[in-house]
């Protein structure tokens, strides 16, 4: 039999609510306002759902942590939150998921199921209300929650939609891991055209090289991908997709921080024509004659935004080559960095106060180039690098030359020992026939 909590006496109230739970105090709040001002009234703090769903994690299930914590997202000041930021994470792997961090601690995660397929799921069928929206679920037995829709890519945007209405700072992640299926190949789509909107802020895009999809689909996502911060905020894309020899692309990801593996497809104009801060590549074709291309045009400044690079080349890396002609400078003491690279690493004066480091190890040589850049209006420019470099292979050689010296004068000893020897035995050989002779005109006597 419900209890009218409205209805009874303030005092018999208060002593109710004395023995209520937390979370249960914040369900009763969040019912009506009347209500929260009612458990005001007897002297109850009021709790926010924000500061105790970590504590009740498994108390609750998922779709209640849902429910509540849009439910405490509307009643801020214009039913729109602003003190907590929200992390969606829209996962493609097998099915399509999407799961929900609120200052970066775990709140829940629900699956977007065709509805064709809820009679395949055991466990308890529930119901979720949103916009009017009656929207059916199923807490499965392994405590995963599954929503239901005629349409998945439809019912994904409009749960995305949901959740970013009721929150000011949202920021999203897309996964795409194993196998797609098929059907869920439109919802894919769907959300990398969602991902243009202006109210939509997406950081990061993963594909992981177990990811069996079509290469159209993949290159969608390369040419329609928007991620709208990549200037105020750290924005990458990490792809492992492998895709055939002769796939091309031509138009620019914008983000800030691009890692592709096995990464044929990026050419040389691409690396001068993107705008990425970071970029990692592995599997490319590059050459020391374009890698020298591109230092060469970043020393003139026309690649201005680059702060790293790491490239895996086709052939090893030839810093005297690529490196020949370029202006050698010295870092300041005064900059703080990590030093512990500079006895392995060439430091290039670029346009400005920028500053290359670019590793080059004479101990071995490796197929990656590398380079970081800094800003040091106070680095000490080194003029005489060439004729410095030029003396030291003067040295090795005149080094090589004397070793080569001592080994001839060495053979020579060798030689003129084993004449001396032979000598000698020819001298032996002779003393030793006289005597021969002697001892047989003896014996004739």
């Amino acid at each position: 039999m419900p209890l009218p909590l409205l209805r009874i006496p303030y005092v018999a109230l208060r002593y109710v609510a004395n023995h209520m739970s937390e979370v249960e105090l914040v369900k009763i709040s969040l019912c009506s306002r009347k209500a929260d001002r009612t458990l005001k009234r007897c002297g109850i703090k009021r709790q926010s759902y924000f500061d105790i769903f970590c504590i009740y994690k498994s108390s609750l299930d998922d779709l209640e942590h849902l429910k509540l914590m849009l439910l405490e997202a509307g009643r801020a000041e214009g039913g729109v939150c602003t003190f907590h930021r929200l992390e969606l994470c829209v996962k493609f792997v097998k099915s399509v998921s999407i799961d929900v961090f609120c200052d970066d601690r775990f709140v829940c995660s629900f699956h977007v199921s065709c509805f064709n397929k809820l009679n395949q799921f055991a466990g308890t069928q529930k119901s979720l209300m949103l916009k009017d929206t009656y929207i059916p679920a199923v807490l499965a037995r392994d405590r995963c929650m599954y929503t239901f829709w005629n349409n998945r890519a439809d019912g994904l945007m409009f749960l995305l939609k949901c959740l970013i209405e009721r929150f000011r700072y949202v920021t999203h992640t897309l996964y795409v891991r194993r196998e797609v299926m098929s059907d869920a190949l439109g919802s894919l789509r769907k959300f990398v055209d969602y991902s243009s909107l202006p109210e939509v802020s997406l950081t990061s895009v993963y594909i992981e090289s177990s990811v069996q999809m079509p290469t159209k689909d993949f290159r969608y996502i390369l040419e329609n991908v928007k991620f709208r911060d990549q200037l105020v905020s750290r924005c990458e894309f990490y792809s492992f997709f492998k895709t055939k020899k002769k796939f091309n692309f031509h138009s620019l990801i914008s983000c800030s921080k691009l890692s592709i593996h096995l990464c044929h497809w990026i050419t040389l104009r691409y690396l001068l024509e993107c705008k990425h801060k970071e970029i990692k590549l592995t599997g490319s074709k590059f050459t020391n004659e374009e890698i020298r291309t591109y230092i060469n045009e970043w020393v003139a400044g026309k690649i201005p935004d680059v702060q790293q690079v790491h490239v895996e080349m086709a052939d090893f890396f030839e810093s005297k080559f690529v490196l020949s002609g370029l202006q050698r400078c010295r870092m300041s003491e005064c900059l703080q960095r990590d030093k512990s690279s500079d006895l392995f690493s060439v430091f290039i004066k670029g346009a400005g106060d920028k500053v290359a480091m670019i590793e080059n190890c004479r101990t071995y040589i490796r197929k990656v180039f590398s380079i970081k850049v800094y800003s040091d209006p106070n680095a000490v420019i080194e003029e005489e690098d060439e004729e410095s470099d030029v003396s030291e292979d003067t040295d090795e050689e005149e080094d090589e030359d004397e070793d080569m010296e001592e080994v001839e004068e060495e053979d020579a000893g060798d030689h003129e020992n084993e004449e001396e020897e032979e000598s000698d035995w020819d001298e032996n050989m002779e003393e030793d026939g006289e005597e021969d002779d002697n001892d047989q005109e003896i014996d004739e006597a």
